[in-house]
């Protein structure tokens, strides 16, 4: 890392492809003849599209970062990247200036002229917005070409980091940013110099920091990866305001985090008053903890809510001055209702704690790297009998002492009176993710198959289905429901969701009851009738295919599926013969499956159980996955015989 007179970028953007810089908003770069004519790229024979060129250029002085990049469409494959969505930002940032064109072989151009579409999706508590459209008339031989801008309000300061390879290969790029006047910056790479053959260079206030590079691979994608801010060649930069390390600076905001957080928590007459109302002296402790928890939860929760009018929003104000406000109030954001549980757990007499987690769903946290949106939620730490309790009442249909995942396994900072320690966060268990699905089926002469089918989803499985739906209503729940059963079923499966139990109570497993139909699910020969022993197979088929691995294997969370399948034969038929029982055992997880017949052959009856015990593992295990998988697809293929008669 470089630090003092250094100079970092502050720019969060992550950009499917990084575009073009430096070019003002209504200006085109040149193009060459080679270019206009070209049918194939040398370096990269047969390839569908190649960029030809990108450029980023930020300017935290004047609010904005630019971007522009060119395609050379090669192949029908290439056809796609005509259509254009930028990358996506929190709504505090304006994606203005879209200017977008296709310029034809014989050098003719189509210029772009309609308005491109404003997308809005929420991840989380965050809202977030994009833009998309597509180019007209473009063709095998055609380049296509798009600028936009992305502008910001004086107080948004965020660390940047530019992602460097592309999903095309790359011919040339260049990136620059300018840093606030007389700020220190800093940065630090990732895989850049020894992989792309370049390095940032500080060229002064007038240029900034800027980085040329030529002939970047595409970036490669592989199930099951790091998020891909992880895996990528990036830069990241960030400012140093006087501090002579990271380590300092750490320390320096722990100190100021913590003073912050303890002055908001000290006017707490009204915290107190709630506390005695609400728990009692016989209670136990997780009686008392639990009873807390729910009152929080009574708090409406603003950083969760559907759109409001402005009108509506501004009678609301985000943000409270102390802790027995969002209490008079009744409603709060993500972080006041974390604040409060402590509060809550405090007034109760135990020991309790604001802690600052840095998720790791979009990136990992790097220590060495003074960014403090790095720790970007914050959670309450409650100890208790010995024993440690974590809670995030700020997350709709979190269940008590559940943290979402991109919580877990990662590192944290605990608030403390001499500023903050860094903790390790709790690793998720697979019993904190379970997955029961149970089928009665009666077989028909046919070989189709029809009847019930009950999926429980508890722990973390059924909160987040509870997470990502509860805007839905009752018709796009139950749709939604239906084809992510009939995807995991046998091919040709029809699912009904008859009956919906516990879906509000967080508290409870989620039990949901479909009517299912498995057209030909046994294949019908003479006397003889094949039945696989594993009906899901629309999930069974193992996502690891390439025999070679790059990338480091990583999973959400570890989780467990129980599978039976219970199944009437037709008529006269009788099971003749199950599968030999199949069992697997390794460090990252464990697969048996098995099945009997009644003793009159009249019934089938298979379970089958699969747990992961990691989160991620080192590409050198793959090997292992694979044939763990592998294991398991194979036996969840194989066939019952069902005799029909003699």
């Amino acid at each position: 890392m470089s630090l003092g007179s250094r100079r970092i970028l502050s720019a969060i953007f992550l950009f499917v492809i990084l575009l073009p810089f430096g070019v003002k908003a209504e200006e085109w770069l040149p193009v060459s003849t080679e270019d206009l004519q070209m049918k194939d790229f040398a370096a990269r024979p047969g390839a569908p599209a190649v960029i030809l060129y990108r450029r980023v250029e930020g300017d935290d002085n004047k609010m904005w970062e630019k971007h522009y990049v060119r395609i050379k469409i090669l192949r029908d494959e290439g056809m796609k990247y005509a259509n254009v969505e930028t990358a996506a930002y929190e709504d505090f940032f304006k994606i203005s200036d879209v200017k977008a064109r296709v310029i034809q072989v014989d050098g003719s151009i189509v210029p772009y002229t309609g308005q491109p579409l404003e997308k809005v999706a929420k991840y989380k508590s965050v809202r977030v917005l994009s833009k998309s459209f597509v180019l007209p008339d473009v063709r095998i031989g055609s380049i296509i070409e798009y600028q936009y801008r992305v502008e910001w309000e004086y107080h948004i300061q965020m660390p940047t980091r530019w992602l460097l390879e592309a999903d095309l290969y790359t011919r040339e790029a260049h990136f620059s940013f300018k840093p606030l006047l007389g700020s220190g910056y800093a940065w630090t790479t990732f895989a850049v110099g020894e992989q792309l053959g370049a390095s940032p260079r500080d060229e002064g206030r007038v240029r900034g920091v800027t980085l040329d590079i030529k002939n970047v691979e595409p970036f490669e994608r592989e199930p099951m990866m790091p998020p891909e801010r992880e895996v990528r060649s990036w830069v990241q930069f960030y400012y140093v305001y006087n501090i002579r390390s990271a380590e300092e600076f750490w320390s320096e905001r722990a100190r100021a985090n913590a003073k912050g957080i303890e002055a908001y928590l000290s006017h707490h007459s009204v915290v107190d008053r709630e506390v005695a109302s609400t728990i009692s002296t016989g209670d136990s402790t997780e009686q008392k903890l639990r009873k807390l928890y729910s009152r929080v939860r009574q708090v409406r929760n603003i950083s969760y809510e559907q759109e409001k009018t402005a009108k509506e929003g501004k009678r609301e104000k985000y943000g409270s001055d102390d802790i027995d406000e969002v209490i008079r109030r009744a409603y709060g954001a993500h972080w006041e209702m974390a604040r409060l549980m402590v509060a809550f757990a405090r007034a109760a007499g135990f020991e309790a704690n604001v802690v600052r987690v840095a998720e790791r769903d979009y990136q990992f946290f790097h220590r060495e790297i003074p960014a403090w949106s790095q720790l970007n939620d914050e959670v309450a730490y409650v100890r208790a009998d010995s024993k440690d309790y974590w809670f995030d009442p700020g997350t709709p249909f979190c269940p008590f002492g559940v943290l979402p995942w991109e919580d877990t396994s990662t590192t944290g900072l605990k608030a403390t009176a001499d500023g903050g320690v860094w903790v390790q966060m709790p690793d998720p268990k697979p019993e904190d993710a379970t997955q029961s699905r149970v089928a009665d089926l009666q077989l028909a002469s046919n070989g189709s198959a029809s009847g019930e089918l009950v999926l429980t989803l508890d722990g973390r499985l059924a909160f987040e289905r509870r997470l990502d739906k509860r805007f839905d209503d009752d018709a796009q729940r139950k749709k939604d429901l239906q084809n992510e059963v009939e995807a995991a079923l046998a091919n040709g499966a029809k699912a009904e969701l008859i009956r919906m139990e516990h879906w509000n109570d967080e508290n409870e497993p989620l039990v949901l009851t479909f009517k299912i139909t498995l057209p030909n699910l046994a294949a019908v020969t003479g006397s003889r009738m094949f039945l696989p022993v594993g009906i899901f197979t629309g999930e069974y088929q193992s996502p690891l295919t390439h025999k070679e691995r790059y990338l480091p294997i990583y999973f959400s969370y570890p989780f467990t599926t129980r599978d039976e399948v219970n199944v009437s034969v037709p008529g006269a038929a009788k099971v003749a013969s199950v599968p030999d029982p199949r069992n697997s055992q390794m460090r990252f997880g464990t697969y048996g499956s098995g099945g009997e017949a009644n003793s009159d052959g009249k019934k089938l009856h298979f379970k089958r159980s699969l747990t992961l015990n990691v989160v991620q593992m080192d590409a050198s295990e793959y090997g292992n996955l694979r044939k763990f998988y592998s294991t398991a697809t194979a036996a969840d293929q194989e066939q019952a015989i069902i005799k029909i008669g003699e």
